[in-house]
């Protein structure tokens, strides 16, 4: 069978402005790769632990972590059903990052203001700085969290983009197929049943009438038989 759908090149119909966001895209995913992979390299490196001193090779193997985490983050609306909660995924995540990348300019400032206080004989203070003990432990957590977060919402972005040019064809559910039928089916049967509904109602109304007229019809000749019993218990009674 031979395929007759045409070639179309790369990128063939997309805006300008998204071709540029691709390229951007292309080139900043795999450096936020390298970065959080060097940076949470470091950090392992620096806290000189002899399993990582023996090993660097393991510090390294950690340190890949960071991307594979941003990538699981990527992939975690894949899990969801509802285009309404992927969608609502999305937005929360990139709400998460906002606020992240904030705090994380926040301790950035607070922690390197770019005016250094220390003299050149200041050797108590170099050595406290170099020794680590002054706490960045919130620091380095907040900025491990902004580069997952910013390489997850950059892959987002890139499959959004993908996405919009070569959307998933959907093909309907057979059971959403056999529920409409019923539920068609069900249509139907309420109507008929709505419509039986209400002729014996109305059917009832109509036995109600004729029992409340049967009533008084014996209830006016009641009235008159008794009318015609008290006239002749009168009649009887003066004569004697």
């Amino acid at each position: 069978m031979t395929n007759n759908t045409p070639y179309r090149p790369f990128l063939a119909g997309w805006r300008t402005i998204d071709k540029i966001s691709v390229f951007l895209l292309a080139v900043l995913i795999p450096t936020m790769m390298v970065i959080s992979t060097i940076n949470l390299q470091s950090l392992i490196e620096n806290s000189y632990q002899p399993v990582f001193i023996n090993a660097p090779w393991k510090a390294w193997a950690i340190s890949l972590l960071a991307p594979c985490a941003s990538i699981c983050l990527d992939m975690l609306p894949k899990a969801f059903v509802l285009d309404q909660t992927k969608l609502l995924f999305k937005k929360i995540m990139h709400l998460l990052t906002a606020f992240v990348i904030v705090l994380w300019i926040l301790l950035f400032s607070m922690t390197f203001d770019g005016f250094s206080t220390l003299s050149i004989g200041d050797l108590a203070s170099i050595d406290a700085v170099e020794t680590g003990t002054q706490d960045t432990r919130l620091y380095s957590f907040i900025q491990l969290m902004a580069e997952i977060l910013i390489l997850a919402c950059l892959f987002m972005g890139l499959e959004s983009l993908f996405a919009h040019y070569q959307p998933v064809k959907k093909e309907p559910n057979p059971q959403w197929q056999t529920l409409d039928e019923k539920i068609r089916h069900r249509k139907i049967e309420r109507k008929d049943v709505a419509k039986h509904l209400e002729q014996e109602t109305e059917r009832h109304t109509q036995l109600v009438n004729a029992r409340q007229s049967f009533i008084n019809h014996w209830l006016d000749k009641l009235t008159i038989a008794k009318a015609h019993h008290a006239a002749i218990s009168n009649f009887f009674g003066d004569e004697k």
